[in-house]
């Protein structure tokens, strides 16, 4: 019997983490399961990519009472989904779902669970006490993890950043912009806002000062998280800066680009990865990937920066180091999910 592997996907970065690895192994004759939950662009992408998916649950909110009722219903809907399935399935893997570790759990499937974050408590603490192997990043301290409930015998650590494994060989293209209708002769921002439905998440809208000050010198491209993130900024700034109306092949945008400036995200690491410059505006606790980047000097971090910085940034006053990337990252994760050893 061909193998048959379980995806659970929650965000729309983690589309393009599996989408490599999917293709991969389907040529190996691996088969999947893919589940997944609208939320931000994910189904959109999926769409993009052509993968086969079912919608399960939704995004529950903010409010943390909602997010512990949505923890268990989901999963619940999940275990309801594959337990018909689970002599069918040969294990489970997903970043940063911990509906899917709670209820391969329940229905005795065999579960990886991956993260390249350690602040998100509410993600971790319930993942890591059902998972059967935790996949960390190198860079990351495996007491980070442990200090919240994971076993240190679960944890494996994967070398550098989890974003070469979709970006190691991309090839950008250069008429991108022009084919998604910007014509311009100001340098590109790529903008991204604050993940503002997200438990950790206090301050918002604090990128609109910043927006009216780079509007008139830059073309802005503004890419939300949520619907009222679209409506919030095409309400404030009209047509002077360009927010998409479907999903945009993010790493395309990236390439075209001057500068990102991403108030949190996977979108800063990517553009790190394709050698572009990158301010993070991100006023929480910074994640150690985060951190190791900033002090690395492959990004900048700003929670408030000026005009003048941009300028600055985009006229190399301020430099930033170029991050070599490399495809161990790819090979590692296709080589782990290819050779799963069921304890």
């Amino acid at each position: 019997m061909s193998k048959k592997i379980w995806v659970d996907i929650t965000n729309s970065p983690h589309v393009l983490f599996f989408e490599p690895l999917i293709r991969m192994l389907e040529k190996r004759g691996v088969k999947f399961l893919i589940t997944a939950r609208p939320y931000q662009q994910t189904i959109a992408l999926l769409e993009q990519k052509e993968l086969n998916y079912k919608i399960i649950g939704k995004h529950y909110g903010k409010n943390k009472f909602r997010k512990a009722f949505g923890l268990f219903f989901r999963s619940f809907l999940l275990w309801k989904e594959i337990i018909g399935q689970k002599n069918r399935i040969s294990f489970s893997i997903s970043h940063a779902s911990p509906y899917c570790c709670i209820a391969s759990n329940f229905a005795g499937i065999y579960n990886l669970w991956t993260f390249d974050g350690d602040r998100a408590k509410d993600i971790i603490v319930p993942s890591v006490k059902f998972a059967n192997k935790i996949i960390v990043p190198e860079i990351v301290p495996k007491e980070n993890y442990i200090k919240m409930g994971a076993k240190e015998e679960k944890i494996i650590q994967f070398p550098g950043l989890k974003e070469e494994i979709y970006l190691w060989d991309f090839k950008p293209n250069k008429r991108y912009l022009e084919e998604i209708g910007v014509e311009t002769d100001k340098p590109v921002i790529l903008m991204r806002p604050e993940a503002s439905k997200a438990v950790y998440i206090r301050e918002t809208e604090f990128l609109i000062p910043l927006i009216e000050t780079l509007e008139e010198d830059y073309f802005i491209i503004f890419i939300p998280r949520t619907p009222d993130q679209n409506v919030l900024y095409e309400k404030i700034f009209g047509n002077s800066i360009f927010i998409p109306k479907e999903a945009l092949d993010g790493p395309n945008v990236i390439a075209n680009s001057s500068l990102v400036i991403s108030a949190g995200g996977t979108i800063s690491k990517e553009a790190v990865v394709l050698g572009k410059k990158a301010i993070l505006t991100f006023r929480e606790d910074l994640s150690t990937v985060d951190k190791w980047l900033i002090e690395n000097e492959f990004m900048l971090h700003n929670p408030n920066p000026s005009k003048k910085f941009v300028d600055d940034v985009i006229n190399r006053e301020i430099r930033i180091r170029k991050y070599t990337r490399s495809n161990e990252a790819f090979e590692f994760f296709l080589n782990l999910i290819n050779n799963v050893q069921i304890d």
